[in-house]
């Protein structure tokens, strides 16, 4: 950033009309296929969740940091497995948090594969590949096998969905050699199976079907469940490369064949097979059938939440409704598809779905639709697709063979070259024998006159070289640590957020700006449902950097913590809780600074009645109404000529504060159509600037909030990042 932060930013805008569907904002052969699987992984907890946070509290009492990290995997477990992926996200880190203070290395990898899942089941396949690869470096050091076996084909995967051809190729190759030298001949069936819709990907249909011919001879002689299930693979894909040589007999056949097996076994891939089986028929022109099966599957696919297909499923319909000629129903099918990938990070589907959109603009007379479709599908596969990057992925593999072949070459070579020279020392020893004799004895005296010489200069190296060496290793372990601390911190920082996303499903017509002053900070918003009533909060943690991002942390899990597991819906109750948590923490760390406290403002709403109930500690709350309405409150911050700008008082009392405490007092406001809820912390207003060097202050900020608040929320949010950037 060109401008220097006094403070961390963070501003939450939301409307106060009901929720409202989002217009939807291309096709890779990889996601008609494959499926993560991921919540099948995890067992039914043996515990109840009652059991587990019972044992967290053992732990924090006792100080049991190997059991307070067992418990913590153990809940996050069981929120993966009842399918509260938020709460998962951050128990999880706080106990990635504590194998890490504690450099438990198995548990930390324990602790980063548990992550993994979470975030793709979650569709964050960007943000997943950083866990995934210090996930697999990790195994590698610790040589768990059991760990790269999983490590790797999901690293693959992975690297494919978000268009790395590159890399994908490259651990795909890894993964190969690996199963190779494992002698697990199922594995390295599915390992060929990926390898082979890269090349598809890459237009290398004949490297391709030799990958797919490989895998079928190595499950030839297998009968087991894993490899039926990768049977059931070869046959999709095979017919994926049928469908691409226009063999739809033969594609249709494969796909049945699949649909047998995952039938049985995996209804998301049976469902998938079914979304392929409807291609083929649109190819065939059978365009009822086709589109009846693709509703069926659409439908399905809402309801075990299969994003990935659903994207792709899509993406068929608006193909097949454009080929019937319904233009409008194509751009809301294509919108519905780009919608999808562009949240769950699916790079091929988004281009393929602004390769549709250019075409169906252009039948329809639409240039200038078109023409702005077309170079958006343009510089994605230029990313993806340049030469530069095919030629690279493609030298992979020929490098790796080529390497394979001269290995191989120079082994027999060098065989060749001992046997020759044995053959010819043998003769030579008849003829050389005293020689070598006499010239062996003078050896062993010069080596052992040299020995002795030079024994104590080495000696004095060696002691040197341990010292200098142990320094350098000491050095580099305490800046590694402090590099790896700050990059952590960010992640966490940016999995609380994450984990909010879901606020602007209910409030499309928000936004939220956050601004830190340094890597992390201490400010978050917070966003859950319980109750039938929407909870929502905005909070400002004592500190900036890493000790900010912990407060943010630990206040993100007292806010789940008191909102889920004690149902409390009440803004001024939970802040009550919450600061009861605080000063348990307080009380455990007395010689601590980072529990100091934090502000908060924290709201409750009823869709249906529009009721809204706030509670603060130090952060206000800002209603923005039409004068013509009723005051929503007597507290007015600026007023205009259509428009004016209240306030709702927060409670003047920090969360952390254990000092003549007093109950966070509960406010109800009815919002009415139209107006609009503001929440910032104070890192806007007190920011340093302007022509002569001083803060930007409150009413400046209560006058441009007023002033810009009947405009669109996208030109809000521009409005105020240059306002702030220019000051």
């Amino acid at each position: 950033m060109l401008y220097r932060l006094l403070s961390t930013v963070l501003v939450l805008i939301i409307t106060a009309q009901g929720a409202i569907s989002v217009t939807n904002h291309t096709q890779s052969p990889f996601y008609k296929l494959t499926s993560y699987r991921l919540i099948n992984d995890i067992d039914k907890p043996e515990q109840s969740s009652q059991a587990i946070n019972n044992k967290i509290r053992s732990a924090e009492h006792s100080k049991d940091i190997t059991s307070l990290h067992s418990a913590l995997l153990d809940k996050g477990r069981y929120y993966i497995y009842t399918k509260q992926l938020d709460e998962a996200l951050i128990t999880l880190n706080l106990g990635y948090i504590q194998s890490l203070n504690s450099k438990l290395e198995h548990q930390i990898l324990d602790a980063l594969s548990l992550l993994v899942k979470v975030h793709l089941a979650k569709d964050l396949r960007i943000e997943s590949l950083e866990y995934l690869h210090q996930g697999y470096s990790l195994s590698q050091q610790l040589k768990d096998i059991a760990s790269q076996s999983w490590y790797l084909p999901t690293i693959v995967k992975t690297e494919l969905e978000t268009g790395n051809i590159g890399q994908a190729m490259e651990f795909a190759l890894k993964e190969i050699d690996f199963f190779e030298q494992q002698k697990d001949t199922v594995s390295l069936s599915y390992s060929l199976l990926q390898l082979s819709l890269i090349h598809i990907e890459l237009g290398n249909l004949e490297t391709s079907q030799q990958c797919i011919d490989k895998a079928n001879i190595l499950l030839q002689h297998h009968s087991c469940t894993n490899s039926a299930y990768n049977k059931a693979h070869l046959s999709l894909v095979q017919a994926l490369q049928n469908i691409l040589e226009n063999d739809l007999a033969k594609a249709t056949d494969l796909c049945n064949s699949a649909y047998i097996t995952f039938s049985q076994t995996d209804t998301l891939m049976a469902v998938r097979v079914k979304s392929t089986i409807a291609e083929i028929l649109t190819r065939q022109k059978n365009y009822e059938k086709s589109n009846e099966l693709l509703k069926n599957v659409i439908a399905k696919q809402k309801i075990i939440s299969d994003n990935t297909g659903l994207a792709n499923s899509y993406l068929r319909l608006a193909q097949l409704l454009n080929e019937m000629g319904l233009h409008n129903q194509s751009v809301k099918n294509y919108n519905n598809c780009l919608h999808i990938a562009t949240q769950a990070g699916l790079t091929h589907l988004i281009r393929s779905a602004y390769k549709g959109l250019w075409k169906v603009y252009s039948q329809a007379g639409d240039i200038k639709s078109a023409h702005r479709n077309l170079n958006k599908y343009t510089r994605i596969t230029d990313s993806l697709y340049n030469a530069q990057k095919i030629s690279e992925a493609n030298k992979l593999e020929e490098n790796a063979i080529q390497k394979k072949h001269q290995e191989e070459l120079q082994a027999k070579n060098l065989e060749i070259e001992i046997g020759r020279k044995l053959i010819s020392q043998q003769k030579k020893n008849q003829n050389l024998l005293f020689v070598i004799i006499g010239l062996f004895i003078l050896i062993i005296v010069y080596a052992i006159r040299e020995s002795h010489l030079k024994r104590k200069a080495n000696k004095m190296l060696v002691n040197q070289k341990e010292l200098i060496e142990r320094e350098k290793a000491l050095s580099e372990r305490k800046t590694q640590n402090f590099t790896e601390s700050l990059n952590y911190a960010q992640r966490m920082q940016r999995t609380i957020l994450m984990s909010s996303n879901s606020l602007h499903n209910l409030f499309p017509e928000s936004l939220t700006i956050l601004i830190p002053k340094d890597i992390v900070s201490g400010d978050f918003y917070w966003f859950q449902e319980k109750n039938d009533r929407v909870l929502f909060a905005l909070a400002d943690c004592t500190g900036h950097g890493v000790p900010g991002a912990m407060m943010s942390i630990i206040g993100a899990y007292s806010l789940n913590r008191v909102v889920n597991e004690k149902s409390i819906s009440s803004p001024g109750e939970v802040l009550n809780q919450i600061n009861k948590i605080f000063e348990e923490h307080m009380k455990q760390r007395d010689t601590s600074e980072i529990f100091d406290g934090m502000d908060i403002a924290l709201c409750s709403f009823n869709p249906k009645s529009k009721e809204l109930n706030f509670a603060g500690a130090n952060l206000p709350l800002y209603i923005c109404r039409d004068n013509m309405l009723p005051l929503p409150t007597n507290s007015i911050v600026a007023k205009g000529k259509t428009h004016t700008l209240y306030n709702i008082k927060p409670t003047k009392q920090t969360i952390g504060s254990f000092h003549n405490t007093k109950n966070f007092t509960n406010h109800s406001v009815t919002l009415m159509e139209d107006d609009i809820i503001y929440l910032f912390s104070d890192g806007y207003a007190d920011q340093f600037g302007g022509p002569e060097g001083r803060k930007f202050k409150s009413s400046q900020l209560h006058r441009l909030i007023l002033n810009i608040s009947q405009l669109p929320m996208i030109e809000q949010r521009e409005i105020l990042l240059n306002t702030f950037e220019n000051w």
